[in-house]
């Protein structure tokens, strides 16, 4: 596995550091049609947030990597699929929080390699501007969800995002006279949209680009 998770990070770095990458054209693909194209941050003066996309060889050998379900509460995001993550606390740096997070809501404490970032994502509904980490652990989580915040983890494998069939669209209605397009990954039995589908379209268009599946 060594030898694997090094080729797996060189690839992740060539990745995340495309030039001339079409952020623009990955989120499309997975962007609701109510999603404003464009934001004034300067006005919406977003708060700071940052999630992780940790891989890690499953049972099989294969690269995977975690979602949760989020647990129910009075929010936005109550009971949805997810990255692990979540805001930054006081004078915290956004690659921090996201190892924090990740500890905090799936016992993922130690061993993460970080590799770099995807482009910060605005989020109309909760007014935050996510920061998207990726990062490498070597070997089989042992996972220690939280509670509190997670109802349960999805091991999602990597080559599942390069599959067009579970690639799907739907109507959504989010409330009267409030009914819109939308996209979404169809993972594990359960429909991942919205900010999580975005920021991974944009990670499997990044790999795309430099041939992961190849």
């Amino acid at each position: 596995m060594p030898d694997a998770a090094a080729a797996l990070i060189d690839q992740l770095r060539a990745a995340l550091t495309l030039p001339g990458f079409d952020v623009q054209a990955a989120y499309r693909r997975m962007s609701p049609s109510s999603r404003p194209l464009t934001v004034d941050l300067a006005q919406a003066r977003p708060r700071a947030a940052a999630v992780m996309i940790v891989l890690y060889p499953d049972h099989a050998g294969e690269w995977s990597f975690p979602l949760i379900h989020r647990a129910s509460y009075p929010g936005v995001h109550s009971d949805q699929i997810a990255l692990p993550g979540g805001r930054l606390e006081s004078d915290e740096l956004a690659a921090q929080a996201a190892e924090r997070e990740t500890c905090e809501e799936i016992g993922l404490c130690d061993g993460i390699t970080l590799i770099g970032a995807l482009n910060p994502l605005y989020v109309p509904p909760s007014n935050y501007l996510i920061t998207p980490f990726v990062g490498v652990y070597n070997s089989y989580p042992v996972w220690q969800p939280d509670p509190r915040e997670v109802a349960g983890v999805l091991e999602i494998p990597l080559n599942k995002l390069f599959e067009a069939d579970l690639k799907r669209v739907d109507s959504y209605e989010a409330g009267p006279g409030r009914t819109f397009e939308r996209p979404y990954y169809w993972l594990d039995g359960q429909i991942v949209w919205g900010a999580t589908a975005i920021i991974l379209s944009e990670f499997e268009h990044r790999l795309r680009a430099v041939e992961y599946l190849k």
